[in-house]
C-alpha cells in the first residue's frame, strides 16, 4: 500500500448511463480535475477477478494501456499516465492491443505511444 506522501492525486469516478463524472484532488485537497464526460466509449476489455477482498471486474493490461494513452489527463497526472502506458507495453499482447485499438477507434493514440517507445 502507498504511503500518504507517495500519493500524487486521488481520483473518483461516478459511472453513469449517459455520462460520467470524474474528480481528482491532491492529498492537500486541491482540486485538479472536475469534469463531466460523455458515455461514448465502447465496452472495455475486462476480466472477472477474485481476490481476498471479493469478486470484481478489472481491465486487461491492453485496455489499461489504451485508456492511459487516450486520456492521460484524466487523473490529473498526464506525464505519469504516459510513462505507465510505456512501461506496460512489454506486458501487452500486441495483436490484442491492435484489435482493441481498431475496435475502439484509438489507433492514433496507440500509434503515438508506439512512436515514442
Amino acid at each position: 500500500m502507498a504511503e500518504p506522501d507517495e500519493i500524487g492525486a486521488f481520483v473518483g469516478l461516478d459511472v453513469g448511463k449517459d455520462e460520467h463524472h470524474v474528480r481528482s484532488i491532491t492529498p492537500n485537497g486541491k482540486k485538479v480535475l472536475d469534469k463531466w464526460l460523455p458515455n461514448s466509449e465502447p465496452t472495455p476489455d475486462v476480466q472477472r477477478h477474485t481476490s481476498e477482498l471479493g469478486q470484481g471486474w478489472v481491465t486487461t493490461v491492453e485496455q489499461t494501456v489504451l485508456d492511459l494513452v487516450t486520456l492521460p489527463e484524466l487523473g490529473g497526472l498526464p506525464e505519469q499516465a504516459r510513462a505507465a502506458a510505456h512501461d506496460l507495453l512489454d506486458r501487452c499482447d500486441r495483436r490484442l492491443l491492435d484489435e482493441l485499438a481498431v475496435g475502439q477507434r484509438r489507433q492514433a493514440s496507440l500509434a503515438r505511444l508506439l512512436e515514442a517507445a
